[in-house]
C-alpha cells in the first residue's frame, strides 16, 4: 500500500467531517464510539485522519447555538 499524500489526507479528514455533519443533520444520534463503524479505513494514518475529521464535525455541531441558522448565521 502506498503512503497517502498531504492532499489525500486532507480529503480524508474532510470526508470524516462531512459524514458527521450529514448524519447529524439527518437526526442520527452519533458519538465518537459509533463513528468507528462508519470509518471506511480499517487501519493506519488514514483511519486516524478520518476519525479526526469526524470528531471535528461532531464538536462543531454540538457547539452550535440553538438560534444559529444555516452556516452559523443568527436568525
Amino acid at each position: 500500500m502506498t503512503e497517502s499524500t498531504p492532499f489525500q489526507m486532507s480529503r480524508i479528514y474532510g470526508l470524516g467531517w462531512s459524514v458527521a455533519r450529514q448524519r447529524l443533520a439527518a437526526g442520527d444520534d452519533l458519538d465518537e464510539i459509533r463513528a468507528a463503524g462508519l470509518n471506511p479505513y480499517p487501519a493506519g494514518p488514514e483511519q486516524t485522519r478520518w476519525a479526526d475529521g469526524f470528531k471535528a464535525g461532531l464538536r462543531g455541531w454540538r457547539g452550535r447555538s440553538r438560534s444559529a441558522g444555516r452556516f452559523g448565521q443568527h436568525t
